[in-house]
């Protein structure tokens, strides 16, 4: 496995985490175990229902990164797993505040938890279920919560009712705001949008799961390992050999470091549970870059004073695949980077907004009227007019129909032009006065071809 320290990736933006008031468990994945089996009973049953349900019904949704498991078997209660949650866009939630809260899910198939694995990626629709505990909030699947990201598990993810898997985030900010453009667009949780990328990349992610660092173990032992083979150090001085024991083989399953520093002892940096011998490169004399490998997606990449025994940098790292397929096909991040999928040396340019001759009167009207987008809108919505950063509406071309029902509320000539600010609606109020807008901002009033791209209807409801 050739391993590149310059490769890949930088660090995650803000990190939110959901407080645990009970102390953590090493090694939680396992400690579940044994309430599972004590939980087991008939599978759980419950109907899908549309995204948009399950946000209203919610009193927290988030899409977050699971870094923290703590079993708890409750005397009064059934057994559950508290999560400790990392937000993966820097706007944080999208329903709700985190802050000092507890999330918990039940454990047993009959009790409808969700199956959290620590380092994965999830979607949660949380619920405050007891007002005498406005501090704890559940989660199931009954509540719409599912994996989000999974790696090795991505045939797991379940699709919400008539929403493509790659909708999901769009639409989460879209109902995140349902009448107001955000000020910026949407954040992102990597250094740049993956849908700037040119290829798949690693991620960095701060610091590793607590179970994962704790799986990593550094010490040193008789000087057992052959003097042949292996990686010499920049000078020839030391040596490091990588090997892996599969699970089966007796104690110390996974892989591990051997290095050779000229003394009767060698260092041995072994990691229970990876997947596959580590990856090792010398920085220098001294210094040894280690890839621990947790999986196809998931690694800890680990810098080492081999003299010392001591790490220098421990960061988690993600082959984020997922995340370059998902943000190629929908707006999601930085959006402004986006020109064409693969191609990162332009910014992309908003419609031009000036009409054709003659057509200047068709923006006038439209506020305060029953009107709707056509098909020469491209899509966009702009966070304000003129400018260069959007998102792109789920409404647009998804729905089996050219018009989108919007309502105008103010109209505005800058110098690119005439632009609209507009509520946008998943169908119209003459067939739900109810309706409640899912998407607003600016929009440039006329095509680059110089067609308006609002209308009202002739004939009202």
């Amino acid at each position: 496995m050739g391993v590149l320290l310059k490769s890949a990736g930088f660090s995650w933006g803000l990190v939110l985490a959901v407080a645990v008031t009970a102390p953590t468990v090493a090694g939680a994945a396992e400690a579940v175990r044994p309430i599972a089996k004590s939980m087991a009973g008939p599978a759980c049953r419950c109907p899908q229902i549309a995204i948009e349900r399950y946000y209203e019904n919610a009193d927290i949704v988030l899409v977050g990164r699971a870094d923290r498991l703590t079993p708890v078997e409750a005397t009064d209660a059934a057994a559950h797993l508290e999560v400790e949650f990392t937000p993966l866009f820097r706007a944080g939630p999208f329903k709700g505040s985190i802050e000092g809260l507890v999330l918990a899910t039940p454990v047993g198939t009959a009790s409808c938890g969700v199956e959290v694995q620590p380092g994965e990626s999830y979607i949660i629709f949380a619920t405050i279920a007891d007002p005498d505990e406005p501090r704890r909030a559940w989660f199931d699947s009954c509540s719409g919560s599912r994996l989000y990201a999974g790696g090795p598990r991505a045939n797991e993810i379940e699709p919400f009712v008539g929403l493509p898997t790659n909708r999901i985030v769009p639409r989460l900010f879209e109902l995140s705001d349902s009448t107001l453009a955000p000020q910026q667009p949407p954040g992102s949780a990597f250094h740049t949008s993956p849908a700037c990328w040119s290829e798949v990349r690693i991620v960095h992610q701060g610091s590793p799961p607590d179970v994962l660092r704790d799986s990593i173990r550094i010490h040193w032992i008789p000087d057992a390992a052959p003097d042949t083979g292996g990686t010499a150090s920049p000078n020839g001085a030391y040596r490091a050999w990588t090997d892996y024991r599969p699970e089966g083989e007796g104690r110390g399953a996974g892989g591990f470091v051997l290095v050779h520093v000229e003394r009767p002892r060698r260092l041995r940096i072994a990691a229970a549970g990876s997947r596959a011998a580590p990856g090792t490169e010398w920085i220098n004399e001294k210094l040894l870059f280690i890839r621990m490998v947790w999986g196809r997606v998931q690694f800890t990449d680990l810098i080492v004073d081999v003299e010392r025994g001591a790490v220098l940098y421990e960061e988690a790292a993600r082959y984020a695949a997922e995340a370059f397929d998902q943000f190629r096909e929908a707006c999601i991040g930085q959006c402004p980077c986006l020109a064409l999928p693969g191609r990162t040396g332009e910014l992309p340019s908003p419609p031009e907004s000036r009409p054709a001759d003659g057509d200047t009167d068709s923006v006038t009207g439209l506020i305060d009227a029953l009107a709707y987008l056509d098909e020469d809108w491209d899509g966009r919505v702009f966070t304000e007019p003129g400018g260069l950063a959007y998102t792109v509406s789920g409404l647009h071309g998804t729905l089996g129909r050219e018009d989108v029902p919007a309502d105008v509320l103010e109209v505005r000539l800058t110098v690119s032009g005439w632009w609209l600010h507009v509520a946008l609606y998943a169908v119209s109020t003459c067939s739900d006065p109810e309706a409640t807008p899912v998407h607003a901002g600016w929009v440039p009033a006329f095509s680059t071809e110089g067609r308006p791209v609002a209308s009202t209807w002739s004939g009202g409801c």
